[in-house]
């Protein structure tokens, strides 16, 4: 499969108005919802692979330089060379005098930098998926964005949620990352043996390619978010035929895929 991030269709703006269906107090109507875009980007340092950035795709040389810096990889002064091949989706450092990467550990943060991720098999398209009432889904997202204490005290964490298809709450994690609070609801369902395949995952996160192939790999029929998506979240989310919903915050949400499955 291809997606935006391989392909590197490029634009001026830093969005694509992507058509999805907004539900508003039970009426579906059709809206083109700007998405922030999603690039990845292998990095290699002399030839060798370093990481895999998901960006924007504007301002490569200025984010590759200052990543590699603020990574502690080589000093500000130190001479460089950066080649960009958008058609192939790279980025070739090559600079001397680098730090010896053997030293230590190396965090790779969400946000910025991961190593490389395989795309799903077909066996994780879904088939067939449950109807879900969309007069859960306002409740249900008011109860789940005013659980968290740790979030009122101090504006620094995300959280994750489980939920039945009744809108009955399951489980309710916090993490200062929003992938690190998904991966608590998913390892709570395994922990306690716990059926997977009729519950709704809820986050606070932004819905990325990240994201979504965590949600892809789940198992989960649904999933639920606060946040917009990426380009490339998008584009996953509706490869992999997975019922999934954004900009829920109480009152109406928009459908990122599954509009058919949303009971009004």
């Amino acid at each position: 499969m291809q997606f935006e991030g391989s392909n590197m269709e490029y634009s001026d703006a830093g969005y694509k108005n992507i058509e999805m269906i907004e539900i508003l107090d039970g009426v579906k109507s059709v809206k083109f919802i700007p998405v922030s875009r999603e690039h990845h980007f292998d990095i290699f340092l002399n030839g060798e692979y370093f990481s895999t950035m998901s960006c924007s795709g504007s301002n490569l040389k200025e984010m590759v330089l200052g990543h590699l810096v603020s990574e502690a990889v080589f000093i500000r002064d130190i001479t460089n060379e950066i080649k960009i091949s958008p058609e192939s989706s790279r980025i070739d450092v090559t600079a001397e005098g680098i730090a010896d990467r053997t030293e230590g550990s190396r965090m790779i943060h969400s946000a910025g930098g991961y190593g490389r991720k395989s795309m799903p098999d077909e066996s994780c398209i879904r088939k067939s998926l449950p109807e879900i009432s969309a007069e859960i889904i306002d409740p249900m997202m008011t109860e789940f964005l005013k659980i968290s204490i740790e979030h009122e005290l101090t504006g620094g964490v995300h959280s994750s949620a489980v939920y039945d298809l009744k809108g009955r709450r399951v489980a309710f994690f916090d993490d200062i990352g929003r992938h690190n609070a998904f991966d608590k609801s998913i390892g709570f369902l395994i922990e306690n043996k716990i059926e997977i395949l009729d519950k709704i995952i809820l986050t606070t996160g932004r819905v990325s390619a990240e994201i979504a192939l965590k949600s892809i790999r789940s198992g989960a029929p649904v999933l639920v978010s606060r946040a917009s998506p990426t380009t490339m979240g998008v584009e996953l989310l509706r490869s992999y035929n997975m019922t999934a919903l954004c900009r829920a915050r109480g009152r109406g949400f928009l459908v990122i895929n599954g509009a058919e499955r949303i009971k009004c």
